[in-house]
C-alpha cells in the first residue's frame, strides 16, 4: 500500500506541476507577444507572428481553462471548502471568458488594415492581456492549487493527473 499512496503523491505532484508548468509557459509566450507588439510599426512578417502565437495562446489557454473548469474547479466544489472555493472559483472563472475575449479581440486588431492606430491597439490589447494572465496565474496558484493540493481526496487527484493528456496533449508525463 505504500507504493500505491507514493504514486498517488506523485500523480498529485504532477498534476499541480503540469498546470504550474503550463502557466509558465504561456507566461513566457505572452512576453514574446508582448515584446513583438512593442514594435513602432509591425511589419508583415512581425504581424504573422503575432497572429501565429495568438493561435497557439488560444489553444493552450482553452486546453489549460477547461482542465480546471471541467475538474479541477467541480472537484473542489465537492469537498467541505466547497463555500470557500466558490468565492475563490467565480472570479476565476470570469477572468477566463475574460482572457478567451481578449485574445480574440487581439486577433481581430490584427487582422485590420494596417496603420498606426492599429498598431497602437496591438501594443495596448497585448500588454492588458498579460497584466491580467500575470495577475490571474498569481491568484490561481496561490488560492485554487495551494487549497486544491491540500483538500483534495487521493482519488480526485488521480483522476486530475490522468484528465491532463486528455486537455493538453503536449506534457510529456512521467
Amino acid at each position: 500500500q505504500g507504493g500505491a499512496e507514493r504514486e498517488v503523491r506523485m500523480s498529485s505532484m504532477d498534476t499541480f506541476r503540469h498546470l504550474r508548468d503550463d502557466h509558465a509557459r504561456i507566461l513566457s509566450e505572452l512576453d514574446v507577444l508582448t515584446a513583438l507588439a512593442e514594435a513602432p510599426s509591425p511589419g508583415p512578417r512581425e504581424i504573422d507572428e503575432l497572429r501565429g502565437l495568438i493561435l497557439l495562446l488560444e489553444r493552450e489557454c482553452a486546453a489549460h481553462m477547461r482542465t480546471e473548469e471541467e475538474a479541477l474547479f467541480p472537484a473542489l466544489a465537492e469537498t467541505e471548502w466547497m463555500a470557500e472555493a466558490a468565492k475563490c472559483v467565480a472570479p476565476l472563472q470570469a477572468e477566463h471568458a475574460e482572457l478567451k475575449d481578449m485574445l480574440l479581440g487581439l486577433a481581430a486588431v490584427l487582422a485590420a488594415p494596417a496603420g498606426r492606430e492599429r498598431d497602437e491597439q496591438i501594443a495596448v490589447q497585448t500588454k492588458d492581456l498579460a497584466d491580467l494572465f500575470r495577475i490571474h496565474v498569481r491568484k490561481e496558484e496561490a488560492l485554487i492549487y495551494r487549497m486544491a493540493e491540500q483538500v483534495l481526496p487521493r482519488e480526485t487527484l488521480v483522476h486530475l493527473a490522468n484528465r491532463l493528456p486528455v486537455h493538453a496533449p503536449h506534457l510529456n508525463r512521467r
